[in-house]
């Protein structure tokens, strides 16, 4: 099935449909008890815009995002707004990975603290468990 637009794939789960311009990209959207957990490749559309559309497609608040973030390249400024936009979006744990680049990653943990993340391939994280 190729995916044109946001779609069910499962209860629950959800593609974002294509995003981006240049690098076309989907993000994986679960809707769980506690909120929407959106999981990114490396976010090439913007992470913000994909936050943004799992938001708005579901009309329910964005609980966890992990994945790439695609912000190697951004300045410790930008990515602290970014960050202050993840919060004003509500987003309660972040887990970024590979491509967000070690900057950004120990400022996410830095802001993050105890709702910080560490993922990698093979990761299991249960976001069902209680707090």
């Amino acid at each position: 099935m190729k995916i044109k637009t946001f779609t069910r794939l499962a209860k629950g789960i959800y593609s974002s449909g294509p995003l981006g311009e240049a690098i076309i990209e989907q993000a994986l959207i679960i809707d769980t008890p506690k909120g929407l957990v959106v999981l990114t490749g490396c976010a090439h559309p913007g992470i913000l815009k994909i936050v943004e559309q799992a938001k708005r497609s579901l009309g329910k608040p964005v609980y966890a995002v992990l994945g790439g973030f695609h912000l190697a390249e951004k300045s410790g400024k930008e990515i602290e707004a970014i960050i202050a936009e993840f919060k004003k979006l509500g987003v309660a744990y972040a887990g970024p990975c590979h491509c967000t680049g070690e900057k950004a990653i120990k400022q996410f943990g830095a802001e993050y603290g105890g709702k910080f993340i560490t993922i990698g391939a093979g990761s299991i994280i249960n976001f069902l468990a209680e707090e």
